[in-house]
């Protein structure tokens, strides 16, 4: 029986490593959508910046994102998102509730957050697309995100 246990633990150990090694692994300086305004002209981006902290537990990547509020927004709660460690480009998914104000009618909506991220040396790219209600959001589809490691 001993010899199954060391066995079992040389199979689990390089899940590890590649995590704990994961080019993603530290802080993040990031810029992305954080919501969507629709005017006369059309869907705009609400940009933000953020801290993405991610690190390794085991052979899963862990996301704190704390979201600097833009102009005249209220402070977010942190996000926090969790995937396996995969080489290349990472996939998260985040689950919240929004609060929506359509021609002055509110309403809380689910909003399911799709981040692809790729790492290239200290420089962070990749997309987020949300759905709100089981719909794209106006302006629809993937809107850019960037960033670069965190110096401090």
């Amino acid at each position: 029986m001993p010899g199954r246990t060391i066995a079992a633990l040389l199979v689990a150990v390089p899940f590890a490593v590649q995590a704990q090694s994961h080019p993603l692994v530290g802080a993040w300086d990031i810029e992305y959508a954080a919501g969507m305004r629709v005017d006369n002209d059309g869907p705009v981006p609400i940009m933000a910046k953020a801290r993405m902290t991610v690190v390794a537990q085991g052979d899963s990547l862990i996301a704190t994102v704390k979201t600097v509020p833009p102009d005249g927004m209220a402070q977010r709660p942190d996000m926090r998102l969790a995937t396996k460690a995969t080489p290349g480009q990472v996939t998260f998914v985040y689950r919240s509730q929004v609060r929506m104000n359509m021609n002055g009618e509110e309403s809380v909506r689910e909003s399911v957050s799709t981040w692809l991220l790729d790492v290239n040396g200290d420089s962070l790219t990749g997309t987020m697309a949300r759905q709100v209600g089981g719909g794209e959001m106006p302006g629809g589809g993937p809107q850019p995100v960037k960033g670069t490691r965190a110096k401090s």
